[in-house]
């Protein structure tokens, strides 16, 4: 009985210690790249993982703080990872360092390092060196979008990083064109990933293939030389030849911005996309849909005048957005007449929409502690602003404006303008429903019934009911024949068939 209790004993002791001392697995580190926001810099901040045998615990030490949402960014890391190799993650325990005493470390973004730093560890295969990537890790495996990119890359240039692995961006998105301006004032490769498996050749193959960095490319081919002409039929008259004048000014306005661009070699190739966007522009106007055709050149200016006017400083930005303030707030609206108000209220709908749009700007730039990546946002707003405003100077001082009996709003319309800002703001508060209450509080009832006509369009054709392709293809046909009243209501039922 003795001898039993003895090994009994003994078997005790070896099942204790099995548990007490996990055996290793592997290990390995990596720079990931973050941005510290106590100066909003980037910073490479270097991680090191163990992995043992265990029963699926997740860790990170190093920092005084570590925030849950990095915490369960491990632990999706550490799980996919497990899964990626075919293992079976309660087998292991992931004891993440971090490399940031005395600091706190908060955010996901560090998500598909952390995946790649323990596929590494499990695998024994080894990072490559000078790679560096940012995004963060779903359970799926897909590579998420963050912030800071533009501080983050730079941190990576300044440490000699060969190329960095990125989110991957729709073609022509914000985000996109933030990818690419990092890159060519950078000068480091950026590479588009939408998943651990794509990420995976470039953190571990012996010769990745660089060529494929990030591209932006706007132009999208409409076949201009195919449509057909558009039948223009007002109920009073279309008096094209205003439009035309504002859309030749709009086309002048993006071709500025282009040709400056185009001495930059750094982004001369997206100068000549930009051009390429210009022309069919024109091509579309020429056609007759002009809405369609400004509306397109429109944005495309304020993409010029993103790259053009770049800039990582807040007191250079904060300047250039100043300058756009002062510009809106210099504009001087004719009268208002029976044959203009049209033109007029169009005019003031867009310099509306400037002020709105560069006081926010103005007020990104004088945030205390923002990131390379919100100056940029702060200064395509400037851009949006601009547009607008450039447009509504346009109109304001057309020749044609000049004439006609002059009229105001009568106080009927004001209890119609607040029905249909109470109409839009169902939906939510968006530009067009705060203006719209701007211009009410202001008087101005045709500014505030247009507006926040235009958010009702926009939330229910788009958002509320959800309409299909063919639905929406109908309802702009409507749109199309009912637009009858004025040249400038029957272009925007086109621009929406177009």
């Amino acid at each position: 009985m003795a001898r039993l209790l003895l090994l009994a004993f003994a078997a005790a002791l070896m099942t204790s210690s099995s548990y007490a001392v996990a055996a290793f697995v592997g290990s390995s580190s990596i720079n990931a790249l973050a941005v510290d926001t106590t100066n909003n810099t980037g910073s490479l901040t270097l991680i090191n993982l163990t992995v043992t045998s265990g029963n699926g615990n997740v860790s990170i030490s190093g920092p005084a703080e570590v925030a849950n949402s990095t915490i369960q960014s491990a632990s999706t890391a550490a799980q996919y990872a497990s899964g990626y190799l075919g293992l079976n993650f309660t087998h292991y325990n992931f004891a993440y360092y971090i490399n940031s005493p005395g600091g706190n470390v908060s955010g996901p973004s560090a998500g598909a390092a952390l995946t790649l730093l323990a596929i590494s560890s499990l695998s024994h295969n080894h990072l490559n060196g000078g790679m560096a990537i940012t995004g963060t890790i779903s359970q799926d495996g897909s590579v998420g979008p963050v912030g800071g990119v533009y501080d983050k890359v730079t941190a990576a240039e300044n440490s000699g990083a060969k190329y960095v692995l990125v989110p991957s961006a729709p073609q022509g998105s914000a985000e996109n064109m933030l990818y690419a301006l990092v890159q060519a004032n950078t000068g480091v490769p950026l590479i588009e990933v939408s998943n651990i498996s794509q990420a995976y050749s470039y953190a571990f193959g012996q010769h990745p293939n660089l060529s494929a960095t990030v591209t932006y490319t706007p132009f999208v081919n409409y076949h201009a030389e195919n449509l057909s002409a558009p039948t223009l039929s007002c109920s009073n008259s279309c008096n094209m030849s205003i439009f035309q004048k504002l859309i030749n000014s709009t086309f002048q306005l993006g071709r500025g911005q282009i040709y400056i661009l185009s001495t930059d070699d750094s982004f001369a190739g997206i100068a000549s996309q930009l051009g390429m966007v210009l022309n069919q522009s024109m091509q579309i106007g020429a056609k007759g849909y002009l809405y369609a055709a400004a509306n397109q050149a429109f944005l495309n200016y304020v993409n010029t005048f993103y790259f053009v006017h770049h800039t990582t400083s807040i007191p250079s930005g904060l300047a250039t957005a100043i300058s756009v303030q002062a510009e809106c707030n210099s504009l001087v609206k004719p009268q208002l007449t029976s044959t203009n108000y049209e033109y007029v209220i169009s005019g003031e709908m867009r310099q509306y929409w400037g002020n709105y749009t560069i006081n926010n700007s103005i007020i990104g730039f004088n945030t205390s502690g923002i990131e390379t990546d919100e100056v940029l946002d702060d200064l395509y707003l400037a851009g949006q602003a601009s547009g607008w405003c450039s447009a509504a100077g346009i109109i304001y001082g057309l020749e044609e404006n000049t004439t006609g009996t002059p009229v105001y709003f009568s106080s009927v319309l004001k209890p119609i303008a607040q029905n249909r800002i109470n109409r839009a703001a169902i939906d939510g508060q968006n530009l067009y429903v705060s203006t719209a209450r701007t211009a009410y509080a202001q008087g101005n009832y045709g500014v505030a019934m247009l507006d926040s006509d235009f958010s009702f369009a926009f939330s229910n054709a788009t958002f509320k009911y959800n309409l299909s392709t063919g639905q929406l293809l109908n309802l702009s046909s409507s749109t199309a024949r009912g637009a009858t009243f004025g040249a400038w209501a029957t272009l925007y039922g086109l621009e929406s068939q177009f």
